[in-house]
């Protein structure tokens, strides 16, 4: 039959009849006891001697044995008793009993306990409530089982942490679990020694690790092979497959590869070029955070591919992680946008520190890259199984790689980078603590950089839109600043001192510069040094040399070598410099200079149209003039164009140009455009001509729109949008302004 729960009983049996208090024993005849029970003669015929029980033992039994069902109907239980203990040996296993402040209840978990729990007694465990309720209006009650399970940790499924078990299938069945509930977070506590896993831990979509505790130690103990999922410590679970993978992270953890296992012999060592750190590849959102990551033969963290429909790693944050000893880079970035790499510690990597380097058709854009530390890359790399390669090392890389507009978009920022080391002098131009090649719109700023064996800040490679501001350069074996070969860059109020060479280097058709409120000193070479550029302002910058053992050691202050043409000098001061009369300028064309203070020894070449002093202070200042035509105005002059009202400059040539103030305005509807396409428009600028640099506004937001402008011919310029996202744009009419600079 089906049990049904009897009906409550509130009421102990005779509560209010006549009864009897029971006692342990009694020698009362016909008496009832709970040693004896009823005796015997409660038991025999009246006719033998015997008497019928008494109904108030009967009514005392009764009303004793049901208080204990009352009690345990209103849900009462029963407290310690030491003398019941005593009685009954002690309680049996598994009994609970109430404390006495009536707050808690044990377990025993030894039969016959006789201690006292009250008192910290041993062998009693708490007694847990197998029902969970949150706090809060609206709470749901689960059980404890399933409250637990939402959390879901590698000891869960046999992660011994010994350092000598492998756990790697601990890690595969937490993750499985996980995949099962959509993703979640598998935690990693802190072991006894470390998790050694015998391959790669493969993350799927929507899962992250999380190291509980002090960063746990993961190793991956098992001899390389080649293949990035069986070497690296942590991969993606869909990389090089085409298949993407979202929402990952690594938190929190000590991620170690065998670095120190294959340095020598280099001869006897397997393939270890894919001992990653962490490798991801083909992925849509995701943290690496907190994480030390360290004996990594390649790099610590990389992030990308080689085939751009397939490798993209996008919206991304490498934040508070700590590298050290990668025989490659600390970080790299080899297909990625909409990323930030901020506040990471890099130490002893090899080569870059960190390389945003975009393979063939792969992109590195939309990156900032802030207030991280990069101390110590080293000038070696791991180049095969049998010999080590050699290499000037870099700071911060952004290399465009082999195809235009692969970099672009990037900021480097708050950064300091220390003791990056030289190989060899050979094109040690191309080499700096912070480098780009090639790349687009690029804001170097506030970084702090020292003890580089190569150069500072080196911005070089057909790169457009660069800006050096607000950096800190010192301590430098060569180059300060060196920009080669770069359209639209702006050096501006940077502190650059003790140059093994110049201090600032524009050179090799760099053109549509400036150098502006910078801080030069102690440069055993030249100041500021110009050499085969164009269309150059240089401008409030301060230049001087501190006597060395005895020596001035700038032998320029400000130098404008062959190969230049139309650049401005203008309100610099110089001084405590040496000079070679015979080198101060060489050949250069349409370079005005005025408003400097020049304290030194400078010699004049007039032909060239400098102006110097020698060792005082001499200024060459605009007065009134009188509007005049072009053709009016004398040769290596300044006058006012009375067409224009523009201040002009008339060199050797007969060449006009304007001086500043040249400026149009127009309107302008964009069309909608397309992914990777461009548009254009011109706008009227009166006075400019084509060597003049200028700038473009507009009055909305470009909406991820990169604009460029140029002056195309007397009076226009060209502005040109190019969309590089990955859908078309489409932004409102508005306002063109178009500026000479």
């Amino acid at each position: 039959m089906t049990a049904t729960q009897p009906t409550y009983n509130g009421i102990p049996f005779g509560q209010s009849g006549l009864k009897n208090t029971i006692p342990t024993t009694t020698a009362t005849f016909g008496a009832a006891s709970f040693t004896n029970g009823f005796p015997n003669e409660t038991m025999l015929d009246p006719t033998s001697g015997g008497i019928a029980p008494d109904g108030k033992d009967v009514n005392g039994i009764l009303n004793q044995l049901s208080q204990h069902q009352v009690w345990l109907n209103a849900g009462g239980q029963y407290k310690f008793n030491a003398a019941l203990a005593t009685v009954v040996g002690g309680y049996a296993l598994g009994a609970v009993v109430q404390s006495d402040d009536n707050t808690k209840s044990y377990v025993n978990t030894l039969a016959g306990n006789t201690s006292n729990p009250n008192v910290g007694g041993a062998n009693w465990s708490p007694w847990v409530n197998p029902y969970f309720t949150q706090a809060g209006a609206g709470a749901v009650t689960t059980t404890i089982q399933n409250k637990a399970r939402q959390i879901v940790s590698v000891f869960d499924f046999g992660a011994v942490g010994d350092g000598v078990a492998d756990d790697i299938l601990a890690f595969d069945d937490a993750l499985a679990e996980l995949v099962t509930r959509g993703g979640g977070e598998c935690e990693v506590p802190t072991p006894t020694v470390k998790y050694s896993i015998s391959r790669a831990i493969k993350l799927p979509t929507n899962c992250r690790l999380v190291g509980i505790g002090r960063q746990p130690i993961i190793h991956n103990t098992s001899t390389p092979t080649g293949a990035f999922e069986h070497d690296a410590v942590v991969v993606n679970k869909n990389f090089y497959s085409g298949t993407r993978d979202y929402n990952l992270g690594v938190i929190n953890l000590t991620l170690r590869n065998r670095y120190q296992d294959y340095l020598s012999p280099v001869g006897a060592s397997p393939n270890v070029g894919a001992c990653y750190g962490v490798f991801f590849s083909g992925v849509t959102g995701f943290t690496i955070r907190d994480n030390h990551i360290l004996d990594c033969i390649a790099e610590g963290i990389y992030l990308g591919g080689s085939v751009a429909a397939r490798d993209l790693c996008s919206n991304f944050v490498v934040e508070g992680n700590t590298t050290e000893n990668t025989f490659a880079s600390g970080i790299a970035v080899t297909h990625g946008t909409r990323g930030r790499i901020t506040g990471n510690l890099i130490l002893n990597a090899n080569v870059f520190g960190i390389d945003v380097e975009p393979n063939t058709g792969c992109v590195g854009s939309h990156l900032t890259i802030a207030n991280n530390v990069i101390d110590g890359v080293q000038a070696t790399y791991y180049k095969n199984t049998t010999s080590y390669g050699k290499s000037n090392a870099l700071g911060i890389s952004v290399n465009a790689g082999s195809s235009a507009n692969q970099a672009y978009d990037i900021t480097i920022t708050g950064n300091t980078v220390r003791d990056v080391q030289r190989w060899t002098t050979a094109a040690i131009v191309d080499f700096g603590s912070i480098c780009t090649i090639g790349a687009l719109n690029i804001a170097i700023s506030g970084n702090t950089i020292d003890a580089s064996q190569s150069g500072g800040i080196v911005v070089r490679g057909g790169g457009y839109g660069v800006s050096v501001t607000g950096n800190s350069v010192k301590n430098i074996d060569f180059y300060g600043v060196l920009v080669s070969a770069v359209t639209s860059c702006s050096v501006v109020g940077n502190n650059i001192s003790t140059t093994g060479t110049h201090s600032i280097l524009v050179w090799a058709s760099a053109s549509k510069f400036t150098v502006t409120g910078n801080i030069v000193k102690d440069a055993t070479g030249v100041g500021i040094l110009m050499q085969a550029c164009t269309v150059g302002s240089v401008s409030g910058n301060t230049v001087y040399d501190s006597r060395v053992g005895g020596a001035r050691l700038c032998t320029y202050g400000i130098q404008v070598g062959s190969g230049c043409a139309d650049i401005t000098i203008t309100g610099n001061a110089i001084s405590n410099t040496t000079s070679d009369p015979t080198r101060d300028v060489d050949g250069a064309t349409n370079v005005l200079t005025a408003d400097n203070i020049e304290d030194g020894f400078w010699r004049t070449r007039a032909t060239n149209y400098h102006l110097f002093s020698d060792g005082n202070i001499y200024k060459v200042g605009f007065i009134k003039q009188t509007p005049m035509t072009a053709a009016s105005a004398a040769t290596v002059s300044t006058y006012v164009n009375s067409t224009t009202g523009i201040l002009n400059f008339k060199d050797a040539a007969g060449v006009s140009k304007p001086l500043y103030g040249v400026s149009g305005i127009a309107s302008y509807d964009p069309p909608s455009i397309a992914a990777g396409g461009t548009a254009s428009t011109t706008v009227t600028v009166t006075g400019a001509i084509v060597t003049d640099t200028v700038v473009a506004s507009f009055t909305l937001p470009l909406g991820g729109l990169l604009m460029f402008a140029e002056v195309t011919a007397a009076n226009t310029a060209t502005v040109r949008l190019f969309n590089p996202t990955g859908s078309a744009i489409d932004i409102a009419s508005g306002s063109l302004t178009v500026r000479v600079v």
